[in-house]
């Protein structure tokens, strides 16, 4: 009887529970993924089906019950049993992985790798030692790295998003020294994750450059101190290494509301009972909101990695780069001297030497102005000169990877164009070694070795992707407005030694006799007052006043290149 009303209703049955699977969504589920959403989903399509039956097609109630019993059992059995299956069958293809960090992009990508491309094992981290991460537990700290990989048979290391790159030649160490693979995690265009076997100094040509922060951890354990562009790259980078010294508090100053909300999310997750965090979302440029903040919080030191650096953009839109660029950064040396702050560190650029572009022009002159501070007040100043940061939001590397991964065609500037390189570890390196390798005033470059023609990047990071120089469609654009063939790294050759073999300073911010005397340190910050001025009244003049001042600074000091400053010219 129940056999028989079964058979005949079978298209019904059939079509129904196919129904309510699409309306359910159930049929999207992947049996090698069963979850208690994915059960739910199932269930709620098969309940629907047997309603159906019973008020539209009249089947009893009785049978009903043990079609809908028998159907979901079968349902659950079936779906455990593959998941189990598949994952008894590749625990033993998948290699065994530990991933660096445990943060929730940590756990992201052991959810979303573990049994589809690797076997995660657990991470390792200098927080939260034997807790449990989702599914994986962090298993010791990165310091312990070599037992963790010999007790738990360990194949291959992932670190994510170059977060503990300051301690890659230890994880670099290790894994060569036991023959693990090393791997870096990114997440590409808000895609899913890819794993790709990428060594940055493949890229860079070099080694990278090792720091030792160990004795500014000591200063920095009992500070108080700001980062200003607290959300972007170097900002962001700064702000973690910062945290991991546990100053007393640090200040997140940051004008985009999203990136304030990342990173602050991210150092608040460390749990550290001993450091505030308090995220201001503050534009640079608005000097009362900037006074009221450190009169609630005044720091010790100021990192000032707040600034528009796309050379591009700022061509475009060149009077509001003056005003953020250099007005913000002119509020925060006003508040420099108007309250007790130890030390203000400027991150500035390689564009800042004899410079094309405005961004690289407001860069100068926010180095004269620290120049010229630093004459002035009891605060220490210092500056460090950035080359090109790979990886940074908006640099060549992330750019070229998102049109090789969409094959799109690879824009290359000309052939013959040459940067200097270097990576964001490095990067916040330097900024965080020139209060310790430096004097007041001083401004720190790192050796970065020989400048790389961008094509000869490109080529390496297409080989570290699978694919030739060959096979790309790489299109030759022409220099744009700004550009320039090559970059400099110092205006006065009077670059000095310092503790750190990888760092030389210049004095005076690299700018000379110019702010030696009182009188020539009032001129030019008058100067640059009316520049700003020009820049806020929307007077295209401040461009034309901009480029005459550097030209006249320069003409002061041993410019061995000759250069004039053009700016809005490719040179």
């Amino acid at each position: 009887m129940r056999q028989e009303s079964f058979f005949d209703n079978y298209l019904e049955f059939t079509s129904l529970f196919i129904f309510f699977s699409v309306v359910t969504q159930s049929n999207l589920d992947s049996w090698r993924h069963t979850t208690p959403f994915s059960i739910l989903r199932a269930a709620t399509a098969l309940t629907a089906t047997c309603f159906s039956l019973h008020f539209v097609f009249n089947v009893e109630q009785q049978f009903l019950f043990s079609l809908y019993s028998v159907s979901l059992v079968t349902m659950l059995i079936s779906r455990i049993v593959r998941k189990l299956i598949f994952e008894n069958t590749n625990n033993h293809n998948f290699q065994r992985t530990l991933i660096v960090g445990s943060d929730k992009k940590a756990v992201s990508l052991a959810n979303h790798v573990n049994k589809e491309t690797h076997n995660i094992v657990g991470f390792v981290d200098d927080f939260d030692v034997n807790l449990v991460k989702g599914k994986f537990k962090v298993l010791g700290k990165i310091e312990n790295l070599k037992e963790v990989i010999q007790e738990f048979k360990i194949k291959e290391v992932i670190i994510i998003d170059c977060n503990y790159f300051n301690k890659s030649k230890l994880i670099k160490d290790v894994c060569n020294e036991l023959s693990v693979t090393i791997s870096e995690a990114n997440l590409f265009s808000g895609q899913n994750f890819k794993i790709n076997k990428l060594e940055l100094n493949s890229l860079l040509g070099r080694e990278p450059k090792e720091v030792d922060l160990s004795e500014l951890a000591v200063s920095i354990g009992s500070a108080k101190v700001c980062v200003t562009g607290a959300g972007g790259s170097i900002g962001s980078e700064l702000v973690r290494q910062l945290t991991l010294m546990q100053p007393e508090e640090i200040v997140l100053i940051e004008n985009c509301e999203y990136n304030l909300f990342k990173i602050t999310n991210e150092v608040k997750a460390l749990n550290l009972e001993n450091t505030k965090i308090i995220p201001r979302m503050i534009d640079i440029t608005n000097m009362e909101a900037l006074r009221s903040c450190f009169q609630a919080s005044c720091p010790d030191y100021i990192f000032h990695a707040a600034a528009y650096k796309h050379v591009a953009l700022v061509e475009s839109n060149p009077k509001e780069a003056i005003v953020n660029n250099v007005l913000g950064t002119k509020n925060l040396l006003d508040l420099s001297k108007e309250f007790p702050i130890k030390s203000f560190i400027l991150i500035s650029t390689d564009k800042a030497v004899n410079p094309t572009s405005v961004m690289g022009a407001t860069k100068r002159l926010c180095e004269i102005l620290l120049a010229c501070y630093a004459k002035e007040s009891s605060c220490e100043y210092r500056a460090v000169r950035f080359g090109n940061v790979l990886g940074s939001s908006g640099s060549l590397i992330p750019i070229v990877m998102d049109q090789i991964l969409n094959n799109e065609k690879v824009t290359i500037t000309d052939i013959r164009m040459k940067r200097y390189f270097m990576t964001i570890p490095e990067a916040v390196g330097l900024v965080l070694n020139s209060l310790t390798v430096s004097e007041n005033a001083s401004l720190c470059v790192l050796k970065m070795g020989e400048p790389i023609r961008i094509i000869d990047i490109v080529e390496r990071l297409a080989k570290t992707m699978g694919k030739t120089l060959d096979s790309l469609n790489i299109v030759f654009t022409g220099m744009k407005k700004g550009e320039k063939l090559f970059e400099e790294l110092y205006l006065t050759g009077e670059e000095h030694q310092t503790s750190h073999d990888d760092i030389v300073t210049l004095p005076n911010c690299d700018c000379g006799s110019n702010v030696d005397d009182e009188i020539s340190r009032k001129m030019l910050m008058k100067r640059i007052n009316e520049i700003i001025l020009a820049a806020i009244e929307n007077d295209p003049n401040c461009i034309l006043e901009m480029s005459q001042l550097i030209n006249e600074t320069n003409n002061t000091i041993n410019n061995k290149s000759g250069f004039i400053v053009q700016l809005g010219e490719a040179g």
